[in-house]
């Protein structure tokens, strides 16, 4: 096993990447540092769209620049970015979120042409759901979706993730750049199998409840209607099937 150290840097200021790979040694750099900020577009704040872009955008981009300067002159060097389904597709409340994850795509795509010479290799890892201790909270119908939207009806775990970004850090993958890597990808039809699954669902679940409300009511407490000559004028006496001689209650109708 090798050893590593931690450095708290703040990499939306381009400086401090340059810093590190000036003084270190690095031969794999995998951007997974991202935020997000919820609100709808029309009421997004100036301050957030320019928070997500500082960290999910320009400080991918320049830690990339700033590794590559530094790696070009060795002819190697593997990069990984950490990318989104939400920058192929909207998402309610995630403007900023997917625009930033889009552009950052864009960028590595760009980044892999003009290093392709280099020896200096750039891809993309785009996770699908994932169960982590965040998406954990997010409410239990939206989860069940989120985790039938990919090619494999489920949610993927944080090693799926790592044993992805292993693939393209590795010697064997020296051949492999500029790629989009979809883990658990989204099928073109999901998204409505998703919604016919969950609606199912509810209706499964309401019968059952209906089945066992009905299993669970003694027959001989089940009562009808009896019209037959009511002792009050205006009223309908209620009886027992079991017992049609002893009224169980009576019922106000009115005359049409």
């Amino acid at each position: 096993m090798g050893s590593g150290r931690g450095l708290r840097l703040d990499f939306s200021d381009p400086m401090a990447a340059r810093d590190v790979f000036a003084a270190e040694r690095i031969d794999i750099l995998v951007n997974n540092a991202g935020i997000i900020r919820r609100d709808d577009a029309v009421d997004f704040s100036e301050a957030d769209w320019d928070a997500v872009m500082d960290v999910n955008l320009k400080a991918v981009f320049f830690t990339c620049q700033a590794f590559a300067r530094a790696a070009i002159p060795r002819g190697r060097g593997k990069i990984v970015n950490i990318a989104s389904l939400s920058g192929q597709r909207g998402a309610n409340g995630r403007a900023a979120y997917g625009a930033s994850k889009a552009a950052a795509h864009n960028a590595t795509l760009t980044l892999a042409l003009e290093l392709a010479g280099s020896g200096v290799r750039i891809n993309v890892v785009a996770p699908g759901f994932i169960e982590t201790d965040m998406t954990s909270k997010i409410p239990m119908a939206t989860r069940e979706v989120g985790r039938r939207l990919n090619s494999m009806m489920q949610g993927g775990n944080p090693i799926d993730v790592g044993e992805a970004i292993a693939f393209f850090a590795e010697p064997g993958s020296a051949g492999v750049t500029g790629i989009y890597f979809f883990l658990l990808p989204q099928g073109a039809d999901r998204a409505a199998d998703a919604a016919y699954l969950i609606i199912g669902g509810i209706v499964v679940i309401a019968l059952a409840a209906l089945a066992l409300i009905v299993a669970g009511h003694p027959r001989d407490e089940v009562v009808e209607a009896v019209l037959a000559p009511p002792s009050v004028p205006g009223r309908m006496e209620l009886v027992s099937t079991d017992d049609p001689d002893a009224p169980q209650g009576v019922v106000d109708y009115a005359h049409t």
